[in-house]
């Protein structure tokens, strides 16, 4: 078995080498400058600085007018010392320090190539003195060239110790001597600084006030009480290491921390958890049985809990208390669903064709691999029962809760609401079975990318319960469906661009490439498109869904067809509902004049709902919620994310739900909250995490070094292909497209040239360990390092060798490197090519990527076992999108690695890399409170008239019909209801301050009063009012802001919330592309 955990670290511990100082044979570097090869590690001399031209300031930002700025000069000074601080007790007297480097001088040339000597500046490996801590003291060492600090701080019952090591070198500039030569020489390479203390004398270093925390920060800290904070870096990342008597703190240039994976198989089950076991409900009675004792073993962890609670300070009980809590109320709504579904036939049957669905898609793949049966995950399950019965009932408490499932990337759930929404599906066509049909949920996403991956995994789910319906007979006639509501860049909107796509055979429009339930890969003949229809057709004679459904498959990925046919499920970028106002076909959507309308929204990746985005979606959610109530349905929210904080302020401005409940309640520590639990690093390797940060090199070229050693590794540290394959493709992430663009550059130029130097150079030192009378020779040989050489053509000198000519073959050819991108300026059709081509191993040299680099859109969504290397561009601008992003590698049986590329002059990358280990060891601890303001008057101004326009368009008995805008006055029973339930849904998404919620509240009752009198006024003044005219005969109520300039109409209105400029202003995206 491939041992692929000391295969990571050994590749992990050459790239380090290579970039902070490899072993010389004869400390003889061949380079032009020690520069060329080392880019951390480094002390500078003092007062050097690097002027360069660089437009570091604005990559993080993604807008034309940043790009048009051009680049300006920056004055960079890099470090010249290093150091850290921590904090002891005043008993201790004294501590050790113990220091090293090298210096390098410039030697003369041999065959006509420069060389530096490398200079130990300790003797034995390093010098270590003892210092009293009686004061603050100063030592020279290094002869002369470097100085130890250490300072001492008084604070509260012991005192604060800082050890820096600076660099004082001053060696004079020799004439002809370049700028960058004098400073090399006059550097501190592989700058080492460590201090040892008495383990006894330790304490955690000072943090803020429990007293000034929030509940939510006192509770990140008792449950990350484990993860205990020694020491801060400065200008360098700091490490420890804990012994019985001697505690080691030491500077780390490229720290590295390994995060533990998290399991969602835990928690004590049996058959329980079978979805075959648990489909026989009706005739089992069994069932209840094992559910309860389900139920009773999380109780039996709660008790425990409980005993934990009562073990901290009197702060720390208090906080313990509020997360036990939780967990109660979890446990209770568990015991409410199970006695719902012994007391409700409806809910008995629901919960059990739901279940057999959820086991025929999964039945899909075949046989269980490990031989048992097909099962929910505890959490999974444990979720459904909690959610069940507010998820049917309208009247229950818990009807108004959004529940919130919180898991980490990978865990499953997406599983865990597609099991609500088939019960709910189920359980609305036997209650109402004359209005049961329609649409009955929405699910809400914000990426195209991650919408169509769900829509395809949500086809599966409703495919078993459309061949479930057309065996049962007590389902109704209308099929269970799936439709993909988006925008045109993605899938059609009309049949008129169906059927254009299908005659270019641009057949990735259509989303489905084959058929969700046989898998038969789709060709032209499974398109039908016509000026008046589309449909998905399986031909496949095995295809047990095409055999119900008569070969047309219930799905659908063209608007016209979604409005004609409204989807059971219907599935949507949240940017898409700002079609609301214009669109009146959308009241389908919305139960129509017949059935009901949507009971259940789903609202996927919740974290990404913030900012100026989630601002502008939670005013149109007013808009979207007055619809449903007005049609006499409270809707249920349910939400998921793997990265939150403050999610109640975050739920009620978006969702006007006062009440959130987070699921699994989390534990009282946080490797352990029954249905999440840690897996301890002996069991399973983690993600490896490795900061880097290249003082000496400026934002568009840091990533040079770093890529080139990430490339070349692989033929450097291993000979199996399959430890070759495990990290040959990194994924390089950035912050913008303008950072994609600066490393496409990297990728063309620098990384090629730099790739080509660390291979030769590792292959010279392996060469010389075997065979120093050929390293010589090469040496020697003027034609070695041409282009024949580095593209596999083996040297002369070598051929007699068999050995030698293998150990040539090893890292030559260098590679010829294939660098693909995923961004959101590509089609769709480029970026699925890309996915496709990131399966490919590196010995299928047609389709294998070296590098793929990506933004965002990759943060969420991206699941591709094989990818198990990235590069992050910059510290992103939250701790949730740097844990998205980086989950994105290492899920598959190769353990990940993410190397973080900092930026010298960006604060947070700075902060970070200093705190690397702290950071990384509890970061789901740093995760930002998401913040959203819909009602501010800059949102207000730009969709509160969207939000009431959708909600008068779509409400029952509303002005629908495009003419109907004619109709609207004040005094309008429709238009008092509709601001009445605005206003309400308005006051319960309200957070804050009461007296300030109050006076907004205010002031949103006379926008919307002010909105009402003007739309009453262009009614009654205009000839002929519509939402929108198609001629000049009739005025427009609504105008595309994209249109204002040659359009007229009484408000400008968004088409699309896709753009959203980071001032929390909006730009319209394309017009009507809709």
């Amino acid at each position: 078995m491939t041992d692929f955990s000391n295969a990571r670290q050994s590749l992990v511990s050459w790239v380090k080498d290579t970039l902070t100082g490899n072993v010389l044979e004869d400390n003889t570097l061949w380079e032009s400058n020690p520069f060329n090869c080392y880019t951390t590690g480094i002390l500078y001399p003092a007062g050097t600085v690097y002027e360069s031209v660089d437009d570091e300031a604005s990559e993080d930002d993604d807008n034309d007018a940043s790009m048009a700025s051009g680049a300006k000069k920056i004055r960079y000074q890099p470090p010249s010392s290093m150091g850290f601080s921590f904090y002891l007790d005043q008993s201790i007297q004294s501590i050790r320090v113990f220091y090293a480097g090298f210096s390098f001088t410039k030697a003369g040339k041999q065959n006509n190539r420069q060389t530096w000597k490398r200079n130990a500046l300790v003797d034995d490996g390093g010098e270590e003195i003892e210092v009293a801590l009686t004061e603050s003291s100063r030592f020279t060492v290094m002869n002369t060239r470097a100085l130890v600090d250490v300072k001492i701080r008084p604070h509260g019952t012991g005192k604060i110790v800082t050890v820096s090591l600076s660099n004082i070198s001053s060696q004079p500039k020799e004439e002809k001597e370049s700028e960058r030569d004098a400073t090399a020489k006059n550097s501190i390479f592989q700058a080492e600084l460590s201090c040892f203390v008495s383990t006894d004398s330790l304490k955690d270093y000072p943090r803020v006030s429990h007293a000034l925390l929030s509940e939510e920060e006192q509770e990140l800290e008792l449950r990350y009480k484990d993860e205990r904070v020694y020491a801060i870096g400065h200008g360098v990342a700091v490490d420890w290491r804990i012994g019985e008597t001697t505690t080691e703190f030491f500077s780390d240039f490229m720290p590295i921390v390994e995060v533990p994976q998290v399991t969602a198989n835990a928690g004590k089950a049996n058959k329980v958890l079978s979805f075959s076991f648990l489909k026989s409900i009706e005739s089992d009675k069994s069932v209840f049985t094992q559910l309860s004792e389900f139920i009773d073993n999380y109780e039996d962890w709660i008790d425990s809990q409980h005993e934990l609670a009562e073990t901290g300070t009197f702060e720390e009980v208090k906080v313990a208390k509020r997360i036990v809590g939780r967990m109660e109320e979890a446990k209770q709504r568990m015991r409410s669903g199970l006695s719902r579904l012994r007391n409700d036939d409806y809910a008995q049957k629901a919960f059990a064709l739901a279940n057999k669905a959820m086991l025929m898609q999964m039945e899909l793949n075949g046989p269980p691999k490990n031989g048992e049966p097909y099962s929910w995950r505890p959490f999974q399950l444990a979720f459904v029962l909690l959610a069940l019965e507010s998820s049917i009932d309208e009247d229950n408490d818990f009807r108004d809760c959004v529940d919130l499932i919180w898991f980490p990337t990978g865990g499953g759930k997406t599983e865990a609401y597609l099991g609500v929404m088939a019960l709910v599906f189920v359980y609305r066509r036997l209650r109402y079975k004359n209005s049961g049909g329609g649409t009955a949920a929405i699910m809400r996403y914000t990426l195209r990318l991650l919408t169509s991956q769900q829509f395809i995994r949500a086809c599966k789910v409703v495919s078993a319960l459309e061949i479930i319906r057309t065996e049962s007979g007590e389902l109704g006639e209308e099929p269970f469906s799936v439709g993909l509501w988006l925008g045109s860049a993605s899938s059609p909107n009309t049949f008129k661009q169906s059927l254009e796509a299908l005659e270019n055979r641009n057949y990735s429009k259509f989303v489905l490439q084959e058929c969700p339930w046989c898998s038969t890969p789709f060709s032209h003949d499974n398109f039908s498109a016509s000026e008046n229809s589309f449909s998905f057709k399986c031909h496949h004679e095995g295809c047990e869904l095409a055999k119900a459904t008569k070969n047309i498959l219930p799905f659908s990925v063209v608007d016209e067809a979604l409005y004609a046919s409204s989807p059971t499920l219907l599935i949507a970028t949240v940017d898409k509902f700002a079609r609301l106002p214009w669109e009146d076909r959308a009241v389908s959507f919305f139960g129509g004049a017949t059935n009901r309308p949507p009971e259940l929204v789903i609202q996927d990746e919740l974290h990404l709902i913030s900012g100026a985005l989630g601002s502008i979606v939670g005013l149109y959610e007013v808009g979207f919620e007055t619809i449903l109530v007005s049609r006499g349905v409270y809707p249920k929210f349910i939400a998921s994310t793997a990265t939150i904080r403050q999610a109640k302020e975050q739920v009620q401005a978006l969702f006007g739900r006062e009440k959130s409940a987070v699921f699994p309640p989390v534990g009282i520590r946080q490797k352990d909250s029954y249905f999440a639990k840690e897996v301890p690093l002996s069991e399973k390797p983690g993600r490896l995490y490795v900061g880097y940060m290249a003082f000496g090199q400026t934002r568009t070229s840091c990533l040079e070094h770093l890529a080139a050693a990430l490339v070349s590794a692989p033929n450097a540290c291993f000979e199996e292909p399959e430890l070759k394959d495990a990290w040959w493709t990194q994924m390089v992430y950035h912050g913008s497209l303008k950072g994609v663009g600066n490393s496409r550059t990297n990728f063309q130029s620098g990384v090629p040239k730099v790739q080509s130097s660390m291979l030769f150079n590792e292959f010279m030192k392996q060469l010389e360990q075997t065979d120093l009378s050929a390293a010589n020779s090469l040496r020697d040989d003027k034609s070695a390092r041409n282009s024949a050489f580095f593209n596999g053509v083996v040297p002369t000198t070598l051929l007699g060798n068999k050995d030698n000519v293998e150990l040539f073959q090893r890292f030559f050819p260098a590679r010829q490197l294939r660098v693909k991108s995923l961004t959101s300026n590509q089609t769709a059709e480029e970026n699925a090519q890309v996915f496709q081509d990131l399966k490919a191993s590196y010995e299928n040299k047609a389709h294998s990527i070296d590098a793929v680099l990506a933004t965002n859109m990759v943060s969420v969504g991206l699941d591709e076992p094989r990818l198990a290397l990235m590069v992050i561009n910059g510290q992103p601008l939250t701790t949730a999108e740097y844990i998205q992003a980086s989950s994105r590698v290492g899920r598959g049986n190769t353990p990940g690695i993410v190397f973080t590329n900092y930026y010298k002059t960006q604060a947070r990358s700075l902060s970070h890399y200093e705190n690397f280990r702290a950071y990384h060891k509890s970061f789901y601890r740093y995760v930002e409170p998401s913040s959203i303001t819909p009602f501010t008057h800059q949102v207000r101004k730009r969709a509160l008239h969207a939000a009431l326009v959708s909600a008068i368009r779509h409400a029952e008995g509303g002005l629908l019909k495009n003419s109907d805008a004619q109709e609207l006055t004040y005094d309008n029973p429709l238009t008092q209801k509709i601001i009445r339930l605005m206003k309400t849904r308005i006051k319960s998404a309200l957070v804050g301050d009461k007296t300030e919620t109050k006076l907004l509240l205010e002031e949103c009752e006379e926008h919307i009063a002010r909105l009402i009198r003007e739309w009453d006024k262009e009614a009654s003044s205009a000839t002929n009012l519509r939402y929108l005219a198609k001629d000049k005969s009739a005025e427009s109520l609504l105008v595309s802001f994209d249109d204002a300039k040659t359009k007229t109409g009484l408000w400008e209105t968004l088409n699309s919330m896709r753009n959203v400029e980071k001032t929390g202003l909006f730009e319209v995206d394309g017009g009507l592309e809709f």
